[in-house]
């Protein structure tokens, strides 16, 4: 059998709602690797947050993580770890723009949380690296580069955040809006040249897998670039309508029911058919 790139998002997708692993899951994700198969995650999770999945399942390949910006291989010393950061100046600029109406805002690297005016209610949206050191005042006094930043804004200021994002840095800086509500819009921001599209590309070539032997799995809208540009890109059953209309096809069964391996197990079984 030809060797497929299988990259499978975490939450919503490897996980089940209560962000476990089944023994489906894990049986089935190995049992690929152990065929010769490249079975990465890919995540919006920091690379700390993502180790313990990636050691429960008992990977030995790469992992993709902070939504394309970090690509690590924990078991091969060759491999050179990959990193893309928003600019330092790009970074005081905004948000020296955006701080009279920020009620919360957070990075992190592998060894610290930076905040200003921390809101754990955050962690809905994104899930914190355990036991890391916390740093708290304005981005303005960090001397660290972020590859990605979490922005909770007064409702009434997104078209202007947005429009100063696109007017100013259109060429350097995306974003997505995460979800609104009780007065306030949570922003994921960060380089535009990285997605989990752009870090599997850079695994395809690297491995020399061609690009019609991807196949990918997620629920969210940070999956979209990555469903929308794989050869076979899946959206989860409990995945939201925006990533389902970029899909080639939507999984049988939700994150509930082990519904990405049981597309993986279909999937392969046609291609011997």
């Amino acid at each position: 059998m030809k060797k497929y790139l299988i990259a499978c998002d975490i939450d919503g997708t490897t996980l089940n709602r209560a962000g476990k692993l089944t023994n489906h899951t894990i049986n089935t994700l190995k049992k690929y690797e152990d065929m010769g198969h490249l079975v990465v995650l890919a995540t919006g999770r920091p690379i700390g947050a993502a180790l313990p999945i990636y050691e429960e399942i008992g990977l030995k390949t790469p992992v993709v993580t902070d939504n394309g910006a970090s690509i690590d291989h924990p078991h091969d010393h060759d491999f050179a770890k990959r990193r893309t950061f928003i600019p330092k100046d790009i970074v005081d600029k905004l948000f020296t723009f955006a701080k009279p109406h920020l009620d919360s805002a957070f990075f992190s690297n592998e060894t610290t949380l930076f905040a200003y005016q921390y809101d754990k209610g955050l962690e809905q949206y994104f899930i914190p690296v355990p036991n890391l050191k916390f740093v708290e005042g304005d981005f303005t006094t960090f001397d660290v580069e972020p590859s990605g930043m979490i922005f909770a804004i007064e409702e009434s200021f997104q078209k202007d955040l947005e429009h100063w994002m696109t007017t100013h840095y259109p060429n350097t800086i995306s974003y997505r809006l995460w979800g609104s509500g009780q007065g306030l819009s949570i922003y994921e921001i960060y380089n535009k040249h990285t997605s989990k599209s752009s870090a599997l590309t850079y695994l395809l070539n690297y491995y020399e897998i061609p690009k019609k032997r991807l196949i990918a799995f997620g629920d969210g809208i940070n999956d979209i670039e990555m469903i929308r540009d794989a050869a076979h890109g899946i959206a989860m059953l409990n995945g939201v309508d925006a990533l389902k209309m970029v899909a080639d096809d939507v999984t049988f069964a939700t994150n509930d029911e082990d519904g990405m391996v049981k597309y993986i197990d279909q999937f392969f079984a046609k291609l011997k058919d």
